[in-house]
Parts: C-alpha cells; sequence; structure tokens
C-alpha cells in the first residue's frame, strides 16, 4: 500500500528535480531540527530519534533533515524538517496498516481536516484521492488542501493527509512551502490569449483559474499562473502557464478530485 500511494504521488508530478536557484541559503543547526520534532510532535516524544546522517537532502527545492523514529529495532516513522524554517514537511506511519473500522470519505475528511488545524487554519480548496490495494484489501484516502487566497490557489503551499480507513490513523503529512505570498498579479498574457498562442495537439483546454505554483521551470519561485485541465492519451493533465510571459512552467496528472463541501 506504500508504494502505491507514494507511486500515485509521484505520477501527480511529471517533473521532480533537486535543482534549486544557484544559492546557498542559511540552514538551522541540526540539533535544532531535533528540538523541533518534540515541539511539534509532541504525540511522538515516546519514540526514540535515529539518524542515517546529518546531511541536508534537497528534493523538489526543499531542502530537509531525515529522521527515522522508532522504538528499539522497531521503525514507525520517518520525519523530515525543513532546514531553512524547522518546519515539518513531511510525517510518514512505516507500519503495516491494520484495524478492522470502515471509515467512509466524509469521517477520514474530518480527521484530516482536524489534524491540519495544527499547521494551517487560513481557507482551503479540499480535494481527495481514494486508493485501494486488491492484493490485501487495504486502503487509504489521500486529501490535498490547497490554500487559498483572493480566489488565488496557493498549489505551492498544498498540504496533503493520508488517513486509512481502517483504523482512521494518519499515515502521511506533507507539505512543502508556507505562507507563500502572491506578489504581483499583473497578467500579461489573458487565458484567451495563451489558448490562441498554444498549438491544438494539447486538446481541448478548459480554464480552472488562476495557481500560484513553485516549479523547476521557476526554479522555484513562486509564480502566478493560469491553470487549464486537458485530456491526453486518455489522461487528464493540468498546465500552468506563467501570465507574465505564457510560457507553459508546470503540469500535473490530474489524480486529485475537489470535494463539494
Amino acid at each position: 500500500m506504500w508504494q502505491i500511494a507514494n507511486n500515485f504521488e509521484e505520477m501527480s508530478r511529471l517533473y521532480r528535480h533537486s535543482s534549486i536557484p544557484n544559492k546557498h541559503p542559511e540552514y538551522i543547526s541540526f540539533e535544532k531540527a531535533v528540538n523541533s520534532i518534540g515541539e511539534q510532535l509532541t504525540e511522538l516524544k515516546d519514540y526514540d530519534i535515529k539518524v542515517d546522517s546529518k546531511n541536508v537532502f534537497v528534493k523538489e527545492g526543499v531542502h530537509y533533515y531525515q529522521f527515522n523514529l522508532g522504538k528499539e529495532n522497531e521503525l514507525v516513522y520517518t520525519v523530515a524538517i525543513d532546514a531553512r524554517s524547522g518546519a515539518i514537511r513531511n510525517l510518514e506511519y512505516k507500519k503495516a496498516i491494520d484495524g478492522n473500522k470502515l471509515l467512509s470519505s466524509y469521517e477520514t475528511l474530518n480527521i484530516a481536516t482536524n489534524f491540519l488545524k495544527k499547521y494551517y487554519t487560513g481557507d482551503f480548496q479540499t480535494e481527495m484521492l481514494y486508493i485501494k490495494n486488491d492484493n490485501d484489501n487495504t486502503s487509504l484516502y489521500s486529501f490535498r488542501f490547497i490554500p487559498i487566497e483572493d480566489n488565488i490557489k496557493i498549489l505551492s503551499d498544498a498540504y496533503i493527509v493520508n488517513v486509512c480507513p481502517q483504523s482512521g490513523r494518519i499515515l502521511k503529512y506533507s507539505n512543502d512551502y508556507n505562507n507563500t505570498k502572491v506578489v504581483s498579479t499583473e497578467q500579461y498574457f489573458s487565458q484567451q490569449e495563451i489558448l490562441t498562442k498554444n498549438p491544438s495537439d494539447l486538446g481541448v483546454l478548459t480554464y480552472e483559474g488562476l495557481t500560484l505554483v513553485r516549479s523547476f521551470r521557476t526554479r522555484f519561485r513562486p509564480t502566478l499562473t493560469h491553470s487549464f485541465r486537458t485530456t491526453q492519451k486518455d489522461q487528464q493533465l493540468i498546465l500552468y502557464y506563467d501570465v507574465r510571459t505564457g510560457v507553459l512552467v508546470h503540469q500535473l496528472y490530474h489524480l486529485y478530485e475537489q470535494m463539494q463541501l
């Protein structure tokens, strides 16, 4: 189930790079990163923290320290701490899925939103992906919460919370960036101009609104885009075009569906 869930998350990002702008950021100390685990994840205070490396890792423009949490020789959680801010970037439960409950999507959503309140309390769009493993009859609900500011979706700051319906346990929490601001909404290209300048082989483009993204093509700098949904080879994609240049800067497989709450 873990591999299936991670595969789906990887599929939702066509471009995954570790490159960043050519500038070395300032890092918090390794010891401060360790302390931040206890400060932010008090429910995990009884677990031992184990470290394979004190190096800073980089993925999708995010710099982080990686930790293993467990008891004796059993791995229970992995945690990634932002090397610049100390924020939690990833938390994963690593043991086998257990439990005999059968919680609904809305029951698991309630668990996910209550967990999210620890880290974010603003407005957001809620999206859901249901994943089932037929091999062992386990499943999970993956919720993506996209912050919204002035009707602009801040995709770069999306929160993903995976919940096990068999137990109600949080299986995964991830978030790459926090408090990204829309610096300017000035648009040099309208949505119609982007439709006109791009080739017809992209298929029918349906406008999805303004979205703030970070990607390898933007050097992970926040970039305001026009977003469009299309279908290619029976697979739905979301395309993101820079409003200043009209250039495609990001694209995702469309896996999550918006929930009507």
